[in-house]
């Protein structure tokens, strides 16, 4: 859900095999992960209630997409 709580799921039309990177609103790094799946369960709950900018890398491959943390 967007807005969310800081429990999200991502999910991918093929599997992917590269790096899930989110960042804050200040640019600063706050989740990476390599993935090599359809979904991928993420928690920033513990991140403070903002915008976030999820950026998805997969080969030469790089998508990029929003959430809200309430």
């Amino acid at each position: 859900p967007n807005p969310s709580t800081g429990f999200f799921n991502l999910t991918f039309d093929n599997e992917i095999d590269g790096d899930v990177v989110i960042y804050n609103y200040q640019g600063k790094m706050v989740y990476q992960n390599l993935s090599n799946t359809l979904t991928q369960s993420i928690d920033l709950s513990n991140e403070p209630a903002g915008i976030y900018l999820i950026k998805v890398m997969n080969g030469n491959s790089v998508g990029f997409s929003q959430i809200i943390i309430e």
